[in-house]
């Protein structure tokens, strides 16, 4: 069967829809992994200064 102009667009458009979403979510996960790197090395300074443990967000995931 062909499809029409119509239902073409449609797809079109939903796909669209669709990779501009991800997109938006791709880019929202680097801005939060950027965001708490820093906070674990912010918080790793402090802990080195205080003499506290280090225990970054990750839970225990020691990688610095």
């Amino acid at each position: 069967m062909t499809e029409n102009v119509l239902t073409v667009t449609f797809h079109g458009i939903t796909t669209g829809g669709v990779v501009l979403i991800l997109g938006i979510m791709l880019k929202q996960h680097k801005i939060w992994t950027r965001m708490k790197d820093r906070l674990n090395i912010l918080w790793r300074k402090h802990c080195k200064d205080t003499g506290d443990y280090f225990e970054p967000l990750e839970n225990g995931n020691n990688r610095f």
